[in-house]
């Protein structure tokens, strides 16, 4: 079985949730055409082109003979106030569950469907890393430069940090979202622009000699974002959707900071709370849905249609650093768990009332995704149990 594990994504940015992930690790990527600096960034760092507008059809709820099992558990789970949210299921081209749970709006009493969207959090960083690698596919950087060579006024103990290190969590980097609650009130409860972030980093020294660790960082996909931005040329939003969301069809996934609609979030089973998602930027402000991110996982597993190519996504797929005291190796946005038939990829997300888990097993074509609008649901858990019940074949 297997279950992410939640690795040092502490919130305190004021009692509030940070970016986050489950394991990690680092390593560099293929480099291709280099090349120089950088148009300038957009003027609007946060302009955010929102999810369709349109309701896409509505997704039926799908339990096949072979999920009944799987519906069982989660049923029994939210009965006990233990789960909420909605969950996909697929195996191949079979969807085996597609259900959500509980409620989208404890006040209305909205039910989540399958459609509902929610913030995914770190997953969020996928989609980045994707976005860096594609941006090296265009020869406007390479994962192997020093962040330095893209981004304005870097600190000299920036120097020695390359993209490869920002993308593995081996920068050294301080983690933003670690700041106590009396240096978190500045960013809270308003719209937040990412250099804002960036300079409070740059503010922090190092926690560690670059390349010598690992230990998840927020501010490195921060950064990241930034540099989408700068070397794109328009805003972050713009070039997911552009290059990434729009051709795989994932209509209902976006960097959305205008408040389109979702699952509200909550604390605990009915005290509703969010940040703003510019807080996260590219370390975890994306929302989506199950069925979008089921697309992503059908592109992770056959690399159809080829957003990026087979060369980068082999890259982004492969582990680069060993995570401390576990067996999980992080990649570029994604860990890599076991091997063989058990080889698993996954990545978890937790943002102030929102926290997921999604995982796909290549051997079985195996997609599994939870999310939820509880901060104290335990996705990871719940998917180990999930892939536990499928089995192999």
């Amino acid at each position: 079985m297997v279950r992410g594990v939640l690795v040092g994504v502490v919130l305190s940015v004021a009692l509030t949730g940070a970016a986050c992930s489950s394991t990690p690790e680092s390593a560099p990527a293929p480099s291709s055409a280099s090349s120089s600096p950088t148009p300038s960034p957009p003027t609007s760092a946060s302009v955010v082109v929102p999810p369709s507008t349109t309701p896409p059809a509505a997704a039926p709820v799908t339990v096949d003979p072979a999920g009944r099992a799987l519906d069982e558990y989660l049923g029994g789970m939210a009965a006990e106030q233990q789960f909420r949210g909605a969950v996909e299921v697929r195996r191949g081209a079979d969807v085996l569950l597609r259900k959500g749970y509980g409620n989208a709006d404890v006040g209305t009493a909205t039910p989540v469907t399958p459609d509902t969207r929610f913030q995914i959090g770190s997953l969020t960083k996928q989609f980045t890393a994707a976005a860096v690698l594609r941006l090296q596919e265009q020869g406007k950087l390479r994962v192997t430069d020093p962040v330095c060579a893209h981004l304005a006024d870097c600190p000299p103990e920036w120097a020695p940090i390359t993209v490869d290190q920002l993308l593995t969590h081996t920068s050294g980097l301080y983690n933003y979202t670690e700041a106590g609650e009396d240096e978190a009130k500045p960013f809270l409860n308003r719209h937040v622009v990412p250099q804002e972030l960036v300079d409070y980093v740059k503010g922090k020294p190092l926690d560690f000699t670059p390349g010598t660790r690992w230990k998840y960082s927020n501010s490195g996909y921060v950064v990241l974002g930034v540099l989408v931005e700068r070397l794109s040329g328009v805003d972050y939003a713009t070039f997911l959707r552009q290059q990434l969301f729009d051709p795989l069809g994932m209509r209902d996934t976006g960097y959305d900071t205008v408040r389109s609609p979702r699952a509200n979030g909550y604390t605990d089973w009915t005290t509703p709370g969010e940040d703003d998602v510019s807080l996260y930027f590219a370390a975890g402000g994306v929302l989506s849905t199950t069925g979008d991110l089921a697309r992503w996982n059908a592109f992770l597993l056959a690399d159809k249609p080829g957003v990026i190519s087979s060369t980068s996504l082999a890259a982004m797929m492969s582990p680069h650093a060993d995570i401390p005291g576990t067996q999980v190796h992080y990649g570029y946005g994604i860990e890599v768990h076991g091997g063989g038939a058990d080889l698993t990829y996954a990545h978890g997300g937790l943002v102030t009332g929102y926290r997921c888990e999604n995982t796909i097993r290549p051997s079985d074509d195996l997609s599994v995704t939870v999310l939820t609008n509880l901060s104290t649901n335990d996705p990871a858990s719940i998917s180990g149990h999930l892939v536990e019940l499928v089995g192999h074949p």
